[in-house]
């Protein structure tokens, strides 16, 4: 309930009248300087600015805390990088295998699941071809006329003729034989028919001779060899397999060796 109101016939009536009125007017200053604050507090300039430099408050907390994740994430990223580099790395190693054939380097690339050779690299006088299925490689060194056989784990097998017995039994080593006849071919163009069986050209069986190649069959798993004594010529050239076999051009004639190694024309 308000203040009640001083009795007219009271002593102190004129001195209370008084202070209710003073009190009234410190009441209604107060409200009116409350309501001009509050209208120019709410007006637009100075309420645009308040509420930028709330935004801002709000902006600066943000980056805050966005600054601090960040080196986070980055750490994150770097680290997954380094490790697929690393990973990669490994993978493309693992897909070569290095092969010394009488110490000249033989890179072997493998497929992705190192189930099959695809290919190969190597100095100019290492000759080679893979076999169809991809799971061995027959090498020939120029150099030297040794032919090896390189299975897919790098494994490497001599599977050269090191002598010649002739019909009169007469024993010719290999290595005298291409000392003394210079430009001798004792072993050439080495290509997979099958999987199992190799031909390759041999100025062999004669020694001495107009210098006539001879194809020859070898089967890498007994290492028996088989000669062609019928079909010979000076320029004998080795093609890809086709349906009929493998190809052959023998002074311009093409001829096709078969999976069983017979001479199909």
């Amino acid at each position: 309930m308000g203040r009640r109101k001083p009795s007219m016939f009271s002593r102190n009536y004129e001195k209370e009248m008084k202070k209710m009125k003073r009190r009234k007017y410190i009441i209604l200053i107060l409200v009116g300087a409350f309501l001009v604050s509050a209208v120019i507090f709410f007006s637009t300039p100075i309420k645009d600015k308040f509420v930028n430099i709330i935004r801002s408050n709000i902006n600066v907390s943000k980056n805050e805390n966005n600054n601090v994740k960040e080196p986070v994430v980055e750490e994150n990223n770097d680290s997954n990088k380094n490790t697929n580099k690393e990973e990669n790395s490994h993978n493309e190693k693992e897909l070569i295998k290095d092969v010394l054939i009488e110490g000249k380097n033989l890179k072997l690339n493998l497929d992705d699941k190192k189930e099959k050779i695809i290919s190969f690299e190597g100095v100019e006088s290492l000759k080679g071809d893979i076999s169809p299925n991809g799971k061995n490689m027959i090498v020939l060194n120029k150099d030297s006329q040794n032919m090896y056989l390189v299975d897919l784990n790098g494994s490497t097998k001599d599977v050269t003729q090191k002598e010649y017995i002739s019909d009169e039994n007469m024993t010719f080593s290999k290595e005298k034989v291409i000392t003394e006849n210079q430009g001798y071919i004792w072993a050439d163009n080495p290509k997979f028919i099958n999987d199992n069986l190799i031909a390759y050209t041999s100025y062999l069986p004669w020694i001495i001779s107009e210098k006539n190649q001879y194809i020859w069959t070898l089967d890498i798993n007994s290492l028996n060899r088989t000669p062609h004594y019928e079909i010979y010529g000076k320029d004998v050239k080795m093609g890809n397999l086709q349906e009929k076999g493998l190809v052959v051009n023998i002074d311009n004639n093409v001829l096709f060796i078969d999976s069983q190694g017979n001479i199909v024309y």
